[in-house]
């Protein structure tokens, strides 16, 4: 009882520091210098490789490219991260859309290790399948949404922190999907992740055919996740 009691003290004071909306300064600087624009234009310079679909994909995500020259997310194809309410904005991560490096920035005070990519739509389906998929990106996500998979969560990057595995083990999912890239950081995140979950969840590793789900087609998706959502 006493142990119980103690993870319910500590779920409770981990969820009270995630932040839950940002600042009004921050919102007048995402709101000024961004356009929502075709979503082949996105995909095409940003890199995402979906088609057919693409423009009710992005316009659910509220994705729009920043084109303002002053401003940090210029020539970035920004996405918002919202809270897991889906009631308010936490912050906005940008993909370049012109080769410059970092590829993926985030803006500033967001921390990423505190949120998981698509929560806010994701947890209802987890719910009802009882099963959650994670991946690495946002456009991992949206290329499974095209797919008509509505369970996928994002980490962010090539690792599960802390704080993501509280927020996953909220969901209620009791088989976990491994659909990370398939190159070394890819790799090393699915041995991570077994060794975070093994003890709580069913594991299974899915394979993209390619280095990953955003460059296969949806076909082939539908294929790989065939009898097991």
């Amino acid at each position: 009882m006493k142990d119980t009691v103690k993870s319910l003290t500590f779920l409770t004071t981990m969820m009270k520091s995630i932040p839950t909306q940002v600042d009004s300064d921050f919102m007048r600087e995402f709101k000024r210098g961004f356009k929502t624009k075709s979503i082949r234009d996105i995909a095409v310079r940003g890199g995402i490789k979906i088609k057919g679909q693409e423009n009710k994909i992005l316009e659910k995500y509220d994705v729009g490219d920043c084109e303002h020259p002053y401003k940090p997310m210029f020539n970035r194809a920004v996405v918002p991260i919202y809270d897991n309410d889906h009631s308010e904005m936490i912050g906005c991560s940008g993909r370049t859309t012109c080769d410059q490096l970092p590829k993926w920035k985030h803006s500033k005070g967001l921390k990423t290790d505190s949120s998981l990519y698509n929560f806010w739509y994701a947890k209802d389906s987890i719910k009802k399948k009882m099963s959650a998929i994670l991946v690495e990106s946002p456009g991992n996500v949206w290329k499974l949404e095209m797919a008509g998979i509505h369970n996928s969560l994002a980490i962010y990057g090539s690792s599960l922190s802390v704080r993501q595995k509280i927020l996953l083990d909220m969901t209620g999912a009791m088989t976990l999907y491994i659909l990370t890239d398939n190159d070394e950081a890819g790799k090393k995140c699915r041995e991570n992740i077994e060794k975070q979950c093994c003890k709580i969840y069913n594991i299974e590793h899915i394979y993209a055919k390619d280095n990953d789900v955003g460059e296969m087609n949806i076909e082939d998706i539908k294929e790989l996740f065939k009898g097991k959502i």
